[in-house]
């Protein structure tokens, strides 16, 4: 589901807070597939959020 107007506004804070103040533009996308959380990719950096990541590093974490 979209994101609250408070959940982007924080995220945005975070994101120009780590790029020192650069003007950013905010693309939503909805993507089921990652259960939950966020995805967020900035040229090429990516920091996942997602359920999904989470679920896929606990499974390797308990198979090894």
């Amino acid at each position: 589901m979209a994101l609250d107007d408070a959940s982007k506004s924080k995220i945005m804070d975070k994101v120009k807070a780590k790029f020192d103040g650069a003007t950013i533009q905010m693309t939503e996308k909805i993507d089921e597939s990652i259960l939950g959380g966020f995805i967020v990719k900035i040229g090429d950096k990516q920091i996942d959020a997602s359920v999904a990541s989470q679920l896929t590093n606990l499974k390797s974490i308990l198979l090894n």
